[in-house]
């Protein structure tokens, strides 16, 4: 009776405590972190709470990666970089509240949702070609937006006045692009070529503050600082 009364108490407190580890469910995610040296316990199907919490800067690269089931435990990560040709569906990461840096590359990944990361002031998707939609307009703090070789239709950076640099090249279904955040001439063109939306074979029109400037390539809105193909035409949200 007593043997019974005293694991009751033990099973009771065990639940009671936090998890102290999180669950990896693909292998070859666990493997990876074990390589970065992320996940000190071993091949055990988890990773220790306290490890996965201590990382800030985390470069996943591997093409058996499946799913990244466990990387929300990863709360304090500052810069993300995923490389996983395998890798399908979403990526939610408004768990990394700290997130400043995404990097993502050759990843078929078909929606990124990063609404909730309101510190992210760089993002890379690079030839994300099942990538069909992104809302970046909560993500007021950007200030790079690289998208290149997507399959996203319409994009709205009318929100983002922050930014000093937007590449959207070679991005196939692109036809809509908004690009009239009521700062275009506060672009550091000290930079180069700051703005380039070229190679977008259906990509027709482009919201900016300014058509009439952009449309005789007047300051800001210069060749040499908004790179073009010559079939995409400038408007104004009134004109359009």
């Amino acid at each position: 009776m007593r043997f019974i009364f005293f694991f009751f108490i033990v099973l009771t407190v065990s639940l009671a405590l936090p998890a102290q580890s999180i669950k990896i469910k693909d292998p070859f995610f666990e493997k990876e972190l074990i390589r970065l040296c992320v996940d000190t316990n071993g091949i055990t199907g988890d990773i220790l709470k306290k490890d996965a919490e201590k990382v800030k800067n985390l470069r996943i690269v591997n093409d058996g990666i499946k799913s990244i089931k466990g990387l929300e435990g990863f709360v304090k990560l500052q810069y993300l970089e995923l490389q996983c040709a395998k890798l399908k569906g979403r990526l939610r990461l408004n768990f990394a509240k700290r997130l400043s840096v995404l990097d993502v590359q050759n990843t078929p990944l078909e929606k990124v949702v990063i609404n909730g990361n309101q510190k992210l002031e760089v993002l890379h998707l690079k030839h994300c070609q099942s990538l069909k939609t992104l809302n970046i307009s909560k993500n007021t703090r950007l200030v790079t937006v690289d998208i290149i070789n997507s399959g996203i239709g319409e994009l709205d950076l009318s929100k983002n006045t922050g930014l000093n640099k937007i590449w959207v090249k070679e991005n196939r279904n692109l036809t809509f692009l908004d690009l009239a955040n009521g700062k275009n001439s506060f672009i550091d063109h000290l930079l180069g070529i700051d703005i380039d939306i070229t190679l977008n074979p259906v990509l027709e029109v482009v919201l900016v503050d300014d058509p009439i400037n952009a449309a005789l390539g007047h300051e800001p809105y210069t060749s040499q600082e908004w790179a073009k193909d010559a079939k995409t035409n400038f408007k104004g949200k009134t004109t359009f």
